[in-house]
């Protein structure tokens, strides 16, 4: 994502900031960083969700219980011959409520870095 994104940053934004004599360093972290802001956060955003929903590893590493992430507390109610639905639904809407509040917020920054390096030209 990030190389199209970059790759769809006009040249002449980089070779007018060095003609105003702008260093390397100012270059990057004044111009360029500040415009690729949306696909950093959509970057962010989905390698959080990622972890987040980390399900097998842990699940295997984390012999007790009482040291499962949030997501594996759903494991919890799950049983052999009866499951705790009610239960089960209110940890759904727990462990899902960080994700969707972090999206409604970052909505627009998520929504303009998917959609910034896919078209050319």
């Amino acid at each position: 994502m990030y190389t199209g994104f970059y790759k769809s940053i006009p040249r002449e934004i980089d070779e007018s900031a060095i003609v105003d004599g702008v260093g390397p360093y100012r270059l990057f972290f004044g111009i360029i960083f500040p415009l690729l802001r949306p696909v950093t956060v959509t970057l962010i955003i989905i390698s959080i969700m990622g972890v987040w929903n980390d399900f097998g590893i842990t699940i295997y590493f984390l012999n007790s219980p009482r040291n499962y992430t949030v997501t594996l507390t759903i494991f919890n109610f799950l049983g052999t011959y009866s499951s705790d639905w009610n239960l089960i639904f209110a940890n759904v809407v727990l462990v899902s409520a960080p994700v969707v509040i972090v999206y409604l917020l970052l909505q627009r920054y998520i929504i303009d870095g998917m959609t910034a390096g896919s078209v050319k030209g």
